[in-house]
């Protein structure tokens, strides 16, 4: 039979580890807990504390980088709403390509990006990356031709700096400017406040550090190891969930990049002033932020990410079909905005799909890879986005509001797809565990509430094989590992 000829990937993984040297390169995680002389039990009391201080101060610096990041590529379509298109000249295309254009250089450089992310500190390297976006933002204004809460925020600041009567520059020029010299000095905070890992976390003092390593143990993703390896990244190439997640990124980045780039002028057309836009993207802001918290809050109970994503795709899907379909007149105007708002719940779906692909990829240069080909099929989608929009089109856009609900559709194939191959490798992971002597169905403690997980632990910690999650600092990957738990 041709059945006993088969080999799917993790079969050949599997086979492959008894040849893996004994001395292969570990996570520095497992470094440093050998170079440890005592163990480290971990407790609902020192997990709470030690989370707490890495929700204090890790989150508020992470999240100000990813605002400021979103601020800034907002900034141009705040300024196309006060002249940027008709004092720059742009026709056709071009104001499309302005949009794109930051995507483009993204995606040339991301094999390079991936590989430092590996190589180099994570912490240092970010502030360098946010210091060299801010001076790039902070020099628009010297171009004179082609040659969430972040939209709240952002429309109100460019309300305030559209009103600005200067005899130098233009309120667009004003505007980039402000934007870029906040994130210039922004770039101070992350080097001297974002840690590399949390081996070098200045703000865990005696076992703290060991503890925030240990409650990352059940998830077997391991933390931090600077050798890049090859095999990761072929078996990152062979993955079918990499594809399907760059996939979706790409699908997402589509509509993303066109409704980021000309969503203001698309609102602008159903008939209101420069400064009545800008203020009714506060709104359009609002529906961001509450999507995303609320998409984030319900994944975490449901511990699923897939139903979220599929709920979060609806409201697009209907706030395109409305623009398609209204008529431009005085009389729509409630109903259109009704209709942009609908769309914008759209940027929930990014950092899902993220925290999707992360949470089912583990090895160190395999995640890199991964994150890396998600990033790079964004940058296609933001590249590809605003193309499909011109402002000759004004003020319908119809061939880039169908395009947009195609994709929307797309994204909705493409979750289903992926929640079936992870149920098909979670199988295969049992069967190994069975063969190996093991239990062939565990429990996931790390998707779990502290509490929840506590309580569990004690229940379980009778019954299961104490050989599970001896591998999560071995650098292995999420088919090398066997007890690695995909999560839907």
């Amino acid at each position: 039979m041709a059945e006993a000829t088969f080999k799917d990937p993790i079969d050949h993984v599997e086979a492959k580890l008894d040849h893996v040297e004994a001395n292969e390169s570990k996570d520095k995680a497992n470094e440093l807990l050998s170079q440890t002389s005592r163990s480290i039990v971990l407790t609902p009391e020192n997990n709470a504390r030690v989370l707490r201080k890495i929700d204090l101060l890790i989150l508020p610096v992470v999240l100000g980088t990813y605002f400021l990041q979103a601020l800034d590529k907002a900034t141009l379509a705040y300024a196309s709403v006060f002249g940027l298109v008709e004092d720059t000249g742009l026709v056709g295309h071009q104001y499309s390509w302005l949009g794109a254009v930051v995507y483009l250089a993204q995606l040339v450089s991301q094999p390079l990006i991936a590989y430092l992310l590996v190589k180099m500190p994570l912490g240092k390297f970010l502030a360098v990356i946010v210091l060299l976006w801010g001076i790039t933002l902070s020099v628009m204004p010297a171009a004179h031709n082609f040659a969430g809460i972040t939209n709240m925020l952002g429309s109100l600041l460019t309300y305030g700096l559209g009103h600005i009567d200067s005899p130098h520059l233009k309120s667009y020029q004003i505007i980039f400017m402000f934007f870029g010299l906040i994130t210039v000095a922004y770039s101070a905070v992350v080097w001297f406040f974002l840690p590399d890992s949390p081996m070098t976390a200045r703000f865990l003092h005696g076992d703290d550090r060991l503890v925030a390593i240990e409650r990352l143990r059940a998830n077997n993703q391991g933390i931090e190891n600077d050798e890049w390896k090859w095999k990761h990244v072929k078996e990152a190439a062979l993955d079918l969930k990499t594809w399907l997640w760059a996939a979706m990124m790409f699908v997402i980045s589509v509509p993303s990049g066109g409704i980021s780039t000309f969503g203001p002028l698309i609102v602008k057309n159903f008939g209101f002033n420069r400064f009545q836009t800008i203020l009714l993207n506060i709104p359009f802001g609002a529906v961001q932020l509450v999507a995303t918290l609320l998409g984030a809050y319900v994944a975490t109970l449901l511990k699923w990410k897939s139903p979220v994503l599929a709920f979060l795709s609806l409201p697009p899907v209907a706030g395109c079909v409305m623009l398609i379909y209204l008529p431009r007149d005085v009389s729509a105007k409630g109903p259109l905005l009704a209709a942009y708002y609908l769309i914008s719940v759209y940027p929930g779906i990014t950092p899902l799909i993220y925290s999707w692909s992360a949470a089912n990829t583990a090895g160190e240069t395999k995640k890199k890879v991964t994150t890396g080909a998600l990033f790079i099929t964004q940058c296609a989608g933001n590249v590809l986005g605003p193309n499909l929009y011109t402002t000759g089109e004004a003020p319908l856009y119809h061939r880039g509001l169908r395009s947009n609900l195609a994709m929307f559709i797309v994204l909705l194939g493409l979750y289903a797809i992926q929640v079936f191959y992870l149920m098909i490798l979670n199988k295969k992971h049992g069967s190994r565990r069975e063969r190996m002597g093991k239990k062939a169905v565990i429990v996931d403690h790390s998707m779990k509430r502290i509490k929840a997980a506590s309580a569990t632990h004690v229940d379980d910690s009778l019954e299961e094989d104490e050989t599970i999650g001896q591998k999560a600092f071995d650098d292995k990957t999420d088919w090398e590992n066997e007890d690695f738990i995909y999560v839907y």
